[in-house]
């Protein structure tokens, strides 16, 4: 167990404006051993406290680990953390991981070489599996780089993904939890310096990663860390995906990579979900419940029910918003048909699709019927997904061998996103001229409706939600929809 009191406590009190780079590196290695490479910042679920007690890569108490993290918010602030995060991956990380690089593999990406034999811990662990925190580090410095400079990933991304990959490739499922959460600060939407989709591209690296996370998935069947790999994984997988695809993009490409990814972490965890009775034990009973410990099925339901959570009221707040993009706002231009809105999304440019041509009147019509269902059925799934999250919130805590089954992002998260897509739509909604369709005013009328109880259950749940409620009241389009 490391001390606090080591070498970043006599920095700190130096002053690190006075220490070397040399110095501060080392401070930070020091420190950065005590905060776990598993302790990613994410929306989902909290990658960390999902392990159960004695799965970790820390040896510090939490003291400690408390004072790490304050230091190296320090040090991150810092205007020479690239040359101190470099420091530390030249002269400590990548010695260490560059034994492991042996067995035939490719030591320029860290990867196995076509046919190489697996690789295996014979008589002794690789150098950075010895308890010091090496993939802490390692998390620390791509965490740091991911709140930088952009253009800091262009210099040493060549250090930093060698061992990231031998993590993902290392035998054993909690080797590549370590390398899945590693990768995952890389693509963190919060962070402001992710790596840039273009480097993803010309390097290859998306595919890489890719590739290697895909078959990380493969030990979800792990007894103790299966679960928290499946969220790990997902949580990469999915920066991977946004970072490449950051706005709402109708290419076949973009859809066939958030599908695989469905495909991949939601429903291939869901069907692994056999009876009970035929599962390993995923977490170890609370003293004195009478339910048992928690199954491997019921954990991996659990996450891929959550990342399902995420994964749709992210898309519904973004469908709800764009549907009817097309339309202006009636305070700049003149009342427009639902024809041309319907004619406008669907003739916009696609790449490598054609565009849909019809001069049947008949068919934009029944295009435009779709589409209002479309958002009538979204909003209503929404408020499905909204009383299924208020019910579990409102629920008394889980045992905690039930948490990982039981647990959900809240409310919070997209409360905010969701009323401020329904504002967009409502706007759009109350443009559009449909006075010669009664069926169509039938359905709008509907979807405004849906959208107002929506907001007000949203703002009911949420008191956080009432700055942006204010804001609303003062914007005159969209006061009738948070009117009380």
């Amino acid at each position: 167990m490391h001390d606090a009191s080591l070498a970043w406590a006599a920095v700190r009190a130096a002053g690190l404006s006075t220490a070397s780079i040399e110095s501060l590196a080392d401070a930070a290695i020091e420190a950065a051993r005590c905060v776990p490479a598993t302790d990613i910042a994410t929306h989902a679920l909290p990658t960390d406290a999902m392990l159960a007690p004695g799965i970790s890569s820390v040896r510090c108490a939490p003291t400690a680990t408390a004072d790490a993290r304050a230091f190296l918010a320090d040090v991150a602030a810092d205007t020479r953390i690239e040359s101190v995060v470099t420091h530390v991956l030249q002269t400590y990380l990548r010695p260490l991981f560059a034994r492991a690089a042996q067995h035939s593999r490719v030591q320029a990406s860290g990867r196995a070489a076509h046919g190489a034999r697996p690789l295996v811990w014979e008589d002794e662990r690789p150098v950075w599996d010895d308890g010091s925190g090496a993939p802490n580090v390692l998390a620390w410095c791509v965490h740091a780089l991911a709140h930088g400079a952009p253009e800091a990933w262009e210099r040493v991304w060549p250090l930093v993904v060698p061992p990231i990959m031998v993590l993902l490739d290392a035998p054993g499922a909690y080797p590549k939890l370590l390398g899945a959460c590693v990768a995952g600060e890389m693509l963190l939407p919060e962070a402001h310096a992710c790596v840039p989709a273009e480097l993803l591209r010309r390097t290859g690296l998306a595919e890489l990663l890719d590739d290697a996370l895909h078959s990380a998935m493969h030990h979800l069947s792990d007894a103790e860390v299966g679960a928290v790999l499946l969220s790990a994984t997902l949580q990469t997988r999915y920066g991977l995906v946004r970072a490449l695809y950051p706005a709402v993009d109708a290419t076949s490409e973009a859809f066939e990579a958030y599908m695989r990814l469905f495909s991949d972490g939601i429903l291939a965890a869901l069907s692994y979900c056999a009876p009970p009775s035929a599962s390993a034990p995923a977490l170890r009973a609370p003293p004195g419940t009478a339910l048992g410990s928690a199954r491997l099925q019921h954990s991996l339901a659990g996450v891929a029910c959550a990342w399902f959570w995420n994964a749709f009221l992210d898309w519904a707040a973004g469908w709800i918003a764009h549907a009817f993009e097309a339309t202006t706002s009636m305070d700049t231009a003149p009342q427009r048909s639902m024809t041309s809105v319907v004619n406008e999304i669907t003739q916009q440019d696609t790449v490598g699709d054609e565009k849909p041509v019809s001069g049947v009147a008949h068919d934009w019509a029944e295009a435009a019927h779709v589409l209002l269902a479309s958002v009538l059925q979204t909003l209503h799934a929404v408020q499905a997904m909204v009383a299924l999250a208020a019910e579990v919130d409102a629920a008394p805590p889980a045992p905690p061998a039930l948490a990982i089954p039981t647990q959900l992002p809240g409310l919070h998260t997209y409360a905010n996103e969701v009323v401020c897509a329904s504002a967009q739509c409502y706007v759009s909604l109350t443009s559009l001229d449909v006075r010669d369709d009664g069926d169509a005013l039938d359905e709008i009328s509907g979807i405004l409706q849906e959208l107002r109880t929506l907001c007000a259950t949203l703002h009911t749940l949420d008191p956080a939600l009432d700055e942006t409620w204010d804001a609303l009241h003062r914007w005159a389009a969209v006061r009738p929809l948070v009117a009380t």
